[in-house]
């Protein structure tokens, strides 16, 4: 029982801490907030898949939520990579990777125009 209460708060089982994280989830289920975050964050990645699809690239995975896998060449990696920060998944061949680009509620729509538009300006050839 030595320093029973320090190991407690250490391992998060105080109470104050469960009133804190409590707190953040009864705001978000107020209302639709949870789900008009989720909305925003999976139409913000939806915007992203749609100039993927435009270009005519393809997906790792089918995009139907807030993450998206489009397989782009090592070139528009590197473009894209001098304005955002972003994960390469998976080599798919020596010229093309899989990438995951994340929204979430506190996406900037303008940052996402921005990433649209530079996509678009690059050639696919």
């Amino acid at each position: 029982a030595k320093e029973f209460r320090f190991h407690m708060k250490q391992r998060g089982a105080l109470l104050a801490k469960g009133t804190s994280i409590g707190a953040q989830f009864f705001a978000l289920f107020q209302g639709n907030l949870y789900f008009d975050l989720a909305l925003y964050a999976n139409d913000m990645a939806q915007q992203l898949a749609g100039v993927f699809l435009e270009k005519k690239y393809n997906f790792l995975t089918t995009p139907v939520s807030n993450q998206i896998f489009p397989i782009i060449p090592s070139t528009l990696i590197k473009e894209l990579h001098t304005c955002f920060d972003f994960y390469v998944w998976k080599e798919v061949d020596s010229q093309s990777s899989a990438i995951r680009l994340v929204t979430s509620w506190a996406t900037d729509e303008d940052e996402v125009k921005k990433l649209v538009a530079m996509v678009k300006k690059f050639s696919n050839t």
